[in-house]
């Protein structure tokens, strides 16, 4: 009897637990479709960010996209992707647009503009992208890494080099995504002003075509394998929406919020 009694719990236990997961699975779904129907009905914007002004991610999903398994053969195949458009140039120092970087154990990435240049940084390596980077100008650019650990660097769509690094990246859960700066206050003083626009990260390598397939274009349909996806195109809050199917939300702090310049300019098809 008491055996009988012990399996029916089990068995209840674990429908209990099924249930639960599709309840979460289907919510998740239910506020990914209505993001989409919402940034669908709202007006295109790109993030512009001034001094002191920043976006973050407290739980982004890069910790995923970069990890590595010490015992996988293969390394991590990624892609990320942004647009952005400088004012001015910052003679001071640097000018980040991405930044999910441990300082302390030298691991993560940065994208980040150095007056002109364009550079890339994979745990403690900088990689220049481009020598020339003008004001006023929209510019895409697109990191992609395969599974052999080789780099590829785009502009516009254009190759313009390319890179090995096999270093593995071990993440920490408690990193946050920051966007427009390396730290919470790492651009206190940095007057230039940036517009940032279409963050995406794939997991998986994209060649040539697949990225120019969207370049400067908005993604209306957004597939599984986009991992995080942020345009901006929320309704004005304290908030960034990550339009993928993972829903892990930012906040905008010291005043920075969407701005529809970069899509005045006519840098962005969209849908």
């Amino acid at each position: 009897m008491k055996k009988n009694y012990l399996l029916a719990l089990m068995a209840f236990a674990v429908f209990s637990c099924t249930k639960t997961d599709e309840i979460h699975e289907n919510q998740a779904d239910t506020t990914a479709f209505s993001r989409q129907f919402e940034r669908l009905q709202t007006e295109p914007h790109s993030l512009v960010l001034k001094s002191k002004q920043l976006a973050y991610v407290k739980d982004p999903v890069l910790n995923d996209l970069l990890q590595e398994e010490a015992e996988y053969p293969i390394h991590k195949q990624f892609s990320i992707e942004t647009v952005f458009l400088i004012e001015e140039y910052y003679e001071e120092g640097k000018r980040f647009i991405l930044s999910y970087f441990n300082e302390d154990e030298q691991k993560g990435i940065k994208l980040f503009l150095d007056y002109s240049k364009l550079y890339f940084t994979y745990n403690n390596h900088d990689y220049l992208i481009s020598a020339e980077i003008s004001r006023e100008r929209c510019y895409q650019v697109s990191i992609a890494r395969n599974e052999d650990g080789k780099f590829f660097f785009y502009l516009d769509g254009v190759l313009m080099d390319t890179a090995v690094d096999v270093a593995s990246f071990h993440g920490n859960s408690d990193l946050p995504l920051f966007i427009g700066a390396n730290g919470f206050y790492s651009n206190s003083a940095n007057t230039s002003v940036i517009y940032i626009d279409e963050i995406r990260f794939w997991k998986y390598y994209r060649n040539r075509d697949e990225i120019n397939h969207y370049l400067f274009t908005n993604i209306r349909d957004v597939p599984d394998y986009l991992l995080g996806y942020y345009n901006f195109n929320n309704r004005p809050s304290r908030y960034i929406y990550d339009f993928s199917m993972y829903t892990r939300d930012g906040r905008l702090i010291h005043g920075a919020e969407p701005n529809s310049y970069v899509h005045e300019l006519n840098c962005m098809s969209y849908y």
